[in-house]
């Protein structure tokens, strides 16, 4: 029996097998057909026949099975598919996974600034911390301003005074880096050494 609420992806027979079963979809209800009919959703018009399933909607309307309404992961439109056409559900001991975006808004910069190193930077450290490649886009989120040259040449400065007297992140995290691999291989080099000795004996 299928739930409401349950995401992840779901198989489907014939003639519902040329949904695209690589979707997530989520469960939105779970409804007896004669209670949709009654409702006036009429599911041989919108469910049966678009699908040329004319001859089976009077047997599944007395055997009243259910009507599963789906909805893709983060979209609004919802389908219905009568359960005993569902040939696979979602296991519900899995795991809740969800596509994240991480947003950056740095406001307003110069339209030709160069974003190439701190790209790269942002993807080395998201994927030493996560184990994960991610795709980093650049987006514009406003329209062009104009500032005033000696406004641009004063933010030049305070930005220059900045990056000579503040280590980056990027630098603090890698040097991090770098010595917890040099810690790791002093233990190793002890714990051979320990191993070592004590085969002597």
């Amino acid at each position: 029996m299928i739930h409401t609420g349950i995401t992840g992806k779901y198989t489907f027979k014939a003639p519902f097998d040329n949904i695209n079963m690589n979707t997530l979809y989520i469960s939105t209800s779970r409804v007896p057909i004669q209670e949709m009919d009654t409702n006036g959703l009429n599911p041989l018009v919108t469910i049966y026949s678009p699908v040329g399933l004319e001859n089976s909607y009077n047997a599944d309307f007395m055997e009243n099975v259910y009507i599963i309404g789906l909805q893709k992961v983060g979209g609004t439109e919802i389908f219905y598919v009568p359960e005993k056409y569902i040939t696979g559900i979602p296991v519900n001991d899995g795991v809740k996974y969800v596509e994240k975006l991480l947003a950056f808004n740095i406001g307003l910069v110069p339209e030709d600034t160069d974003f190439t190193n701190i790209v790269a930077t942002i993807t080395d450290i998201i994927t030493g911390m996560l184990g994960i490649n991610v795709d980093v886009k650049i987006i514009n989120n406003s329209g062009i301003t104009i500032i005033p040259k000696i406004d641009h040449e004063e933010n030049l400065i305070l930005r220059n005074n900045y990056l000579a007297n503040n280590r980056p992140y990027s630098d603090l995290y890698f040097e991090a880096l770098d010595m917890l691999e040099e810690k790791n291989r002093v233990i190793a080099t002890i714990n051979t050494g320990v191993k070592m000795a004590f085969s002597k004996k």
